[in-house]
């Protein structure tokens, strides 16, 4: 493993601060000390599923949820990875895409860079809330979402609220998310 001395910044709570302000995770039974973003998530991702459950909440006497869940149960030892509102914006701040189907791709694909420099993937994601413009088909997004992220096992839990206005009057879709990761 890479020597602490060269990371720059302990915070109170013993999270390091890299060159390029990506917090590296030393809690738990061992440091993990990583050279760049890409070693800090696959020293995390190592660990992954071997303390923590993601467990669908749906039941029974409810009508069977299809694509999400009624609610997650999450247990065991993990940090929790808060994912900001995310639009359909590219690396250059640009909007791609003008249908909501093309939008939601955009979006799914920032989580996921968002999620990797966590060290996590989609299916850490216990709980999405999505803010779509009033008058979109919802289910161009649904689709957008099935053909990118249909193989999650455990579907999140998932909150769609009708708005009549985003950060910008070209923007369709803006989708927040929870994630959990072992520890």
């Amino acid at each position: 493993m890479t020597n602490p001395s060269l990371f720059s910044k302990t915070d109170a709570d013993g999270l390091h601060l890299g060159p390029s302000h990506i917090i590296y995770r030393t809690r738990g039974e061992s440091d993990v000390w990583a050279r760049d973003e890409q070693e800090s998530a696959l020293a995390i991702r190592e660990r992954a599923d071997k303390t923590m459950s993601i467990c669908p909440v749906n039941p029974s006497n409810m009508a069977k949820p299809r694509g999400y869940s009624h609610a997650i149960s999450v247990s065991g030892d993990r940090r929790t990875v808060y994912i900001g509102g995310q639009n359909a914006v590219d690396e250059s701040g640009n909007t791609v895409g003008t249908n909501l189907k093309e939008q939601t791709r955009q979006v799914l694909r920032n989580i996921e860079k968002i999620l990797a420099a966590a060290g996590a993937e989609p299916e850490n994601i216990v709980k999405l809330n999505i803010h779509t413009l009033q008058g979109q088909n919802p289910l161009e997004g649904f689709q957008a979402f099935q053909e990118q992220w249909g193989r999650i096992p455990i579907p999140p839990a998932v909150t769609v609220v009708f708005v009549s206005g985003l950060g910008k009057p070209d923007w369709l879709i803006e989708i927040d998310a929870i994630a959990e990761v072992a520890i």
